[in-house]
């Protein structure tokens, strides 16, 4: 930081961190660790849209086949059962009904859960690292890849999927 400027490398973020007693305001940082993530889920979204998920459609109705089930009154436990869970299939079958029949849905039922983890992710930057808005933004825009891009224990073909697995 310069003594006769007043402000520093960092451009932006120094004036507004000095306006709060060190921390940056409210509205920037929110931009920062709130909307840049909601930006790059959805980036991720239409991406996962526009590029092929699985290899084979086999692979597509192993992930549509539970939700259609729920879609048609079947009870997940009782009617059928599948090892990957409850919560992504009846979030997606809750778009089947509101969207239509489209295998986008099980797209938007990940980034559904995506976002509800970026938002977790930001209540955490804000309140553990607000002094360091650097690092807020870097922490809330790495949770926004992990959770809405594909996953190490997935295959790279699985783009959008891999929470399912």
């Amino acid at each position: 930081m310069s003594a006769e400027s007043g402000t520093s490398s960092l451009g932006l973020v120094a004036p507004a961190a000095q306006q709060s007693g060190g921390r940056m305001l409210l509205v920037p940082f929110l931009a920062l660790t709130l909307l840049l993530p909601a930006m790059i889920v959805t980036a991720n979204f239409v991406l996962g849209l526009l590029t092929p998920t699985t290899v084979e459609p086999e692979d597509d109705m192993s992930l549509i086949d539970p939700v259609w089930r729920l879609v048609q009154g079947q009870y997940l436990g009782i009617d059928f059962h599948d090892p990957r869970g409850f919560g992504l299939f009846q979030v997606a079958a809750m778009l089947w009904r509101l969207l239509g029949p489209h295998s986008y849905v099980l797209r938007a039922s990940v980034d559904v859960f995506a976002l509800a983890i970026i938002i977790c992710g930001c209540v955490v930057a804000t309140r553990q690292l607000r002094r360091v808005a650097g690092l807020a933004t870097l922490f809330c825009i790495t949770v926004a890849f992990v959770a809405s891009g594909p996953s190490i224990y997935g295959l790279t073909r699985e783009f959008g999927t891999a929470l399912f697995v």
